[in-house]
């Protein structure tokens, strides 16, 4: 997840959630479906 303050706070707060999550964001670069961005500015 780009918001390291995000994926911090999912994963205190709902630890199954966040490990489905990324799990899932894996399964989806190996199967070449999506794949992680460059960070960017956010305005």
């Amino acid at each position: 997840m780009l918001d390291d303050e995000m994926r911090r706070r999912l994963a205190e707060l709902n630890p199954v959630s966040a490990a489905r999550l990324a799990n899932r964001l894996i399964e989806a670069q190996e199967r070449e479906y999506w794949g992680p961005m460059t960070r960017v500015s956010m305005p």
